[in-house]
Order: C-alpha cells, then sequence, then structure tokens
C-alpha cells in the first residue's frame, strides 16, 4: 500500500527494558532521533520507567536553555512519550483513512 504522505511515518522504540540512560546513551539517542527526523520518520517512543523519564526531562530543560531555535529531538520531547506500546500505536495509526489499509481491504487482498 502507498503512502501519500511521507510526513505520516512512524518509528516506534518500545523501551520497556530500560532501566536506565546515562548522557553517552542520551547523545547516541539524540542523533538517532535527529536521523529519524531527517529521514521523514516521526519517532515515538513507549515504555519508559519513571526514573528514565524524568532523566529525560532533565535533558529537555538543560537542550531548552541552550537558547537554540533547534527543533527539539524527539527522544526528549515528551509528548513523544507513551506508557506503553499500544498508546504508540493508536497515535501512529491516526493518519487520514485513505493511507491504511482497513480489514475490509485486507480481507479482499487476503481473497485473491
Amino acid at each position: 500500500h502507498v503512502v501519500t504522505d511521507p510526513s505520516e511515518l512512524f518509528f516506534i522504540l518500545s523501551c520497556e527494558a530500560v532501566n536506565d540512560i546515562d548522557t553517552s546513551a542520551l547523545a547516541v539517542l539524540m542523533k538517532f532521533s535527529v536521523s529519524c527526523s531527517e529521514q521523514g520518520y516521526k519517532l515515538l517512543f513507549s515504555g519508559f520507567k519513571a526514573n528514565v523519564r524524568e532523566t529525560l526531562a532533565r535533558a529537555r530543560q538543560a537542550y531548552e536553555a541552550q537558547d537554540d531555535d533547534e527543533i527539539l529531538p524527539a527522544i526528549i520531547d515528551g509528548d513523544k512519550w507513551f506508557l506503553n506500546l499500544h498508546d504508540a500505536v493508536t497515535r501512529a495509526s491516526r493518519m487520514p483513512r485513505h493511507d491504511r489499509i482497513d480489514r475490509q481491504d485486507w480481507e479482499l487482498r487476503k481473497a485473491e
């Protein structure tokens, strides 16, 4: 199925197994976040534990204090964090109907 709006491509990173995050991991994730953005993907995260969310929130505050006009990397943008994978997938699936394969289309294609 062809996606007509490339601005609605998502990459969801499930982070349930992440117990802590240090500055080197944060730097790698920020680079990955920027790379995804440059390639037209919207990066979403699911399952961050509370202490990881707190660390990322502090990183966001430090980033915003730099007074740069750069776009906030997804890893430190709290609007891109979801408590579970289901919520992230639900958000990613909220694109125009013509960009999704609905169940009826799937059944028709399976029957062919």
